[in-house]
């Protein structure tokens, strides 16, 4: 859960104060607890009904951050609640509690001192333990191309595939990031234009829990999913010769189009305070990770670039998860040649888990 207050820094304490207050109360109205839960319901139930490109990312998050589940699960979850299981649960919560807190602004350190002091009085309960929740994440390492299919009953197909960096120093986030970068306006150039095989097409960058990653996705009305992974690897395999015809100066422009993006400065006091929340966050309590990947970028050479595309985003070397749904529209491209399917999540996941 997560207090954002902002405003006059006078009457903050005031405001905080005031939240606290009717918190320690624990006064959960039952109609406004029907309420609450009938608009997060109905909000679920129509995100099951999404396009299937946003159906795949929903799933993928669940499969890989099993504190994040699935729409259907979590509705499953809420419709048997009721106001009266709400006082024990908080009191669950309360039990075990860390407190992080960010006071950015026009703020003395014995000010920030007092407000955090009030906060911890305010949240104590008898015998608490303070611990921080854990954050377990579904690592890829030695997964080979694993593959799961959602059900869909819409009539165009979809594809995402995800790449996940095994480990999260400065220099795997410029390699993640810098790679989305050169890939991105050429990926959907050559699927979107000139094979025309979908209206969404795309690719990103996918941090989960500080692991740097890679997206790349299609949903089409034209083509299965076997078609839309052979368009998709056929692009990575090929990725490397479009490096290599870079010249220097294509090189070193593409370098500081993505530097200058990294190191502009926050447009206002908010966004940067966002921005450190963030970042406190990712455990970057000393705010130094935005120039550590500048940095790297900098330093990065194109045989670098080449060597990570080569080894760890070829379809035939490379770790990753295809989430894909067939529509009604080509049943007979359905099936993924060369994955390893994933009959059950629970099996993936086991040995897997980075807490």
């Amino acid at each position: 859960m997560t207090l954002k207050l902002s405003g006059f820094n006078e009457k903050l304490p005031l405001l905080l104060d005031l939240v606290l207050e009717r918190f320690a109360k624990r006064d959960f109205n039952p109609d406004r607890f029907d309420i609450i839960k009938t608009q997060l319901l109905r909000g679920w139930k129509n995100a099951t009904q999404n396009k299937p490109i946003s159906r795949l990312y929903n799933a993928m998050t669940g499969i890989l951050q099993p504190n994040n589940p699935p729409y259907e699960q979590l509705i499953k979850a809420l419709e048997p609640l009721q106001v009266s299981a709400l006082p024990d649960f908080v009191n669950r919560v309360m039990s075990e509690l860390h407190v992080e807190m960010f006071v950015y602004g026009n703020w003395q350190k014995a000010q920030t001192l007092e407000l955090a002091e009030s906060i911890k009085q305010a949240l104590r309960v008898h015998d608490q333990r303070y611990q921080e929740s854990t954050r377990p994440l579904v690592l890829l390492n030695n997964a080979g191309s694993a593959s799961y299919h959602l059900s869909s009953d819409q009539q165009d197909s979809a594809v995402l595939v995800y790449y996940q960096s095994h480990t999260t120093e400065p220099q795997d986030v410029a390699m993640y990031t810098f790679a989305q970068h050169l890939m991105s306006a050429i990926f959907f150039n050559e699927l979107r234009t000139k094979q025309q095989l979908g209206y969404m097409v795309g690719s990103g960058n996918m941090p989960l829990n500080r692991h740097p990653g890679l997206i790349f996705y299609v949903q089409s009305p034209q083509a299965g999913p076997s078609k839309l992974m052979e368009a998709i690897d056929d692009f990575l395999n090929a990725f490397f010769l479009v490096l290599l015809e870079l010249n220097e100066a294509q090189w070193q422009a593409s370098k500081q189009g993505l530097i200058a993006q990294i190191e502009e400065p926050d447009a206002n006091l908010r966004a940067r305070g966002q921005r450190y929340w963030i970042s406190i966050g990712n455990k970057d309590v000393h705010f130094e990770q935005r120039r550590k990947v500048a940095d790297a970028i900098k330093q990065m050479d194109r045989a670098d670039m080449v060597k990570f595309v080569v080894e760890k985003l070829k379809p035939r070397t490379s770790d990753r998860l295809v989430m894909h749904s067939c529509g009604l529209a080509h049943p007979d491209q359905c099936s993924l040649e060369g994955t390893n399917e994933i009959t059950s999540v629970t099996e993936f996941r086991r040995n897997r888990l980075e807490r």
